[in-house]
């Protein structure tokens, strides 16, 4: 098979490559003026995670004086949290203008197309990709959770669905279907949906006289999806692998422009397991029909055609997909037995090096010669080019690299539980594991997720970002934290932490790789929102003041002070003092709106802010109003006349109605004397001569009852 010259292909990607080797997706390799598009997940399909293309971010405005959030879009209620990386493409008319268009999907099976640049634009659209009578509320993800990819030259954008479905009657089943929809209207091709649905011969798990049937039920597609050779490709892995050890590994390949399926390949067939997952990393490949996979633990043994803990090359043509090539760690017995796992990220291909680098859950980085992987591993792996420790913990995040304009090419890395690293690749393309720098940045659950932007080679453009979660909350959330790094130099430029009133990208998403394009950055957040950053303007609206609360019915109101310049606001809450805020109102262009209350764990307390938005930007938050609608429980005194006592109180906060509780010990247990009391006192005529009596108060409204007051005595 003639290959893709890698010297051609690195020295394409060092000068400035956007698609590199491109593949049919009709863009130009070289770095070009004006905005360019992100059509596939780490902006290429060698998986680079490099936009070289990036013209107006530079590590002198990236500061927190210039630039930070700058304006945010709610995802509608029940969409869900938007895990896959956006996509984008300038220049598109819809409805009659012209827009620069970021795509964004969500688990709740939703796609929307927004403008990428207007903080007040409404919904380019949306669409649903549930059909009536199904679900996504389900124990594992469901919905969209494999970034999508674009094809320009047709103006489509492919998506892969996931719902629950089935008669009331019977048990559900789950129901993957692969969509084409236009990239103007979000209307299915005539062609889409595609159910996903086949069997491949073997006698693994689940075999049937020689055949494994594809089990929707036990699998889940969250590897990004591949355009190449036109053909769609994506793999399947565990639905709940803790639980079902009888899954297998494929590779499904559809044609791009009918939806016909051409071809699958198992990773297991006659063994088991072996997930294609790669912590949602897309498979890698070239121009040349060649495709490479990373397989999680499952069935070794390359002489059955079973590739657990393997990375595999792949040869597309228009019917097979075919295994040709594979390392296997020699320690594949023990990665598979303690879960250590080598398909964890895909296969990287690294701007200047001549090696791909593959991953693990064991923390080893390895660097491997694409076209001749080294199959079976000897005792220390040595019959590979490099391998090395990168960390202590599972790297989830895919590692990145960038080239100077001295030349020098730096490998970033942020395992879980670990610091931010940095390496030096040598001449050879091989890592100086010598040169290890780290810095304060930590990632104590999935690690790190990073993408570089730089224009070219030009100086002072080079930005490593860096998307990761902070340490979790007491309600159980992880806030989500952006950073900006000169990728040069390793020193932080800018973090969403330095002004966080204003730059909060609130709750954190699993593997959520963040896209920078023409002088902004986007992310999506698990709370059902997506936020923007980039340049800020001096002329967007300030932060709104005079934040109150009030009960309405069973609601909460939140009012403030109108803001000079202002058109709309946005009203984030959470649990927590402080945040992680959960965009909740969207765009509201008056100065106040009713919210339905949701208390978390045994706090009654939410936490409002308030953001101001006009065609310039989105302010900074409000500073943060703490509000229970829960009555507080009243303050109790007593007194007595002839043994009859009497029992008084001042009005309780935002108490409608009172109960009286009587005891006969101290503490109680008390028994309620009377509810629904709307008076100040009461006056306990029931009481036994000679006999000494306990009370408390509560006081109750819709949402509930307050604490119990103060213990008095008859």
């Amino acid at each position: 098979m003639k290959h893709l010259s890698l010297s051609a292909l690195m020295r394409r990607t060092v000068v400035g490559t956007l698609i590199s080797c491109a593949l049919p997706l009709g863009v130009p390799t070289q770095a070009q003026t004006g905005p360019s598009p992100v059509l596939t997940q780490r902006y290429d399909n060698l998986r680079s995670g490099v936009n070289a293309n990036e013209t107006i971010l530079k590590t002198a405005n990236v500061q927190p004086a210039t630039f930070g959030r700058i304006f945010t879009r709610l995802l509608d209620n029940g969409a869900g949290g938007a895990r896959c990386q956006p996509l984008y493409v300038p220049g598109l008319t819809i409805q009659g203008a012209v827009h620069n268009v970021v795509y964004v999907v969500t688990q709740g099976n939703y796609v929307f197309a927004f403008d990428a640049d207007d903080p007040l634009a409404p919904t380019l659209w949306s669409v649903n990709l549930t059909p009536p009578g199904g679900s996504v509320k389900a124990i594992d993800s469901l919905g969209v959770i494999a970034t999508p990819v674009i094809d320009p030259s047709s103006g489509t954008l492919y998506v892969l669905s996931k719902t629950v479905e089935g008669p009331i009657n019977r048990p559900a089943s789950s129901v993957f279907r692969l969509h084409a929809l236009d990239l103007l209207t979000g209307q299915e091709r005539s062609y889409s949906p595609a159910v996903i649905n086949f069997s491949v011969p073997g006698t693994g798990a689940t075999a049937i006289r020689g055949v494994i049937s594809f089990n929707p039920m036990m699998e889940n597609s969250k590897t990004a999806l591949l355009l190449t050779q036109g053909k769609i490709l994506f793999g399947f892995s565990a639905a709940m692998d803790e639980t079902n050890p009888n899954y297998h590994g494929y590779i499904a390949v559809y044609d791009a422009a009918t939806f016909r399926r051409t071809a699958v390949w198992c990773s297991t067939p006659n063994g088991s397991r072996g997930g294609v997952w790669q912590s949602g990393n897309g498979l890698m490949s070239d121009d040349q029909g060649n495709v490479w996979v990373a397989v999680g633990n499952g069935t070794t043994s390359p002489a059955t055609s079973d590739y657990g803990e393997g990375v595999v090359r792949l040869a597309l043509t228009n019917t097979s997909l075919t295994a040709v090539d594979y390392f296997i760690p020699s320690n594949y017995n023990y990665l598979n037995t303690y879960d250590g796992d080598i398909g964890v990220i895909g296969p990287v291909m690294l701007p200047g090096s001549k090696y791909l680098v593959q991953g693990s859950k064991s923390g080893k980085l390895y660097m491997l010669d694409p076209f001749n992987l080294g199959k079976l591993g000897d005792a220390t792996d040595s019959n590979i080019p490099q391998w090395f420790l990168a960390g202590i913990g599972e790297v989830h995040g895919a590692p990145v690299a960038y080239v100077a304009p001295d030349g020098a090419t730096m490998l970033y890395v942020m395992p879980i539980g670990d610091n931010l690293h940095g390496y030096n690749l040598l001449s050879s393309g091989l890592v100086d594991t010598t040169s290890r720098v780290q810095n304060s940045a930590f990632g104590p659950f999935q690690g790190g997720f990073m993408i570089i932007s730089t224009q070219g080679n030009t100086p002072g453009t080079g930005i490593l970002w860096c998307y990761r979660p902070d340490p979790i909350t007491a309600t159980g959330n992880f806030p989500a934290v952006l950073e900006a790094y000169d990728a040069s130099t390793f020193n932080l430029l800018w973090t969403s932490k330095q002004n966080i009133s204003r730059d909060n990208c609130g709750s954190y998403v699993k593997w959520g790789y963040p896209t920078v394009a023409n002088g902004k950055v986007y992310v999506g957040a698990s709370s059902q929102e997506f936020v923007v950053y980039g340049l800020l303007n001096n002329n967007a609206p300030a932060a709104p003041t005079g934040l109150s609360a009030s009960i309405l019915g069973t609601n909460v109101k939140v009012s403030w002070t109108p803001v000079p310049g202002a058109v709309a606001y946005n009203i984030r809450v959470s649990p927590t003092a402080g945040g992680p805020y959960n965009l909740k109102a969207f765009h509201k262009t008056t100065t106040s709106t009713v919210l339905g209350f949701n208390p978390s764990g045994n706090t009654h307390t939410n936490y409002y802010v308030v953001s101001a938005v006009n065609a310039n930007g989105e302010s900074a938050n409000s500073a943060e109003l703490a509000f229970s609608p829960w009555p507080t429980p009243p303050v109790l005194s007593a007194t007595s006349t002839n043994g009859v006592p009497t029992l008084t109180w001042p009005a309780a906060a935002q108490a409608t109605a009172y109960s009286v509780w009587r005891g006969t010990q101290s503490g109680g247990p008390y028994t309620v004397l009377t509810s629904g009391l709307t008076t100040l006192s009461y006056t306990d005529n029931t009481v036994a001569a000679n006999t000494k009596y306990y009370y408390v108060v509560t006081a109750t409204n819709a949402f509930g009852a307050s604490g119990n007051s103060n213990q008095v005595t008859n």
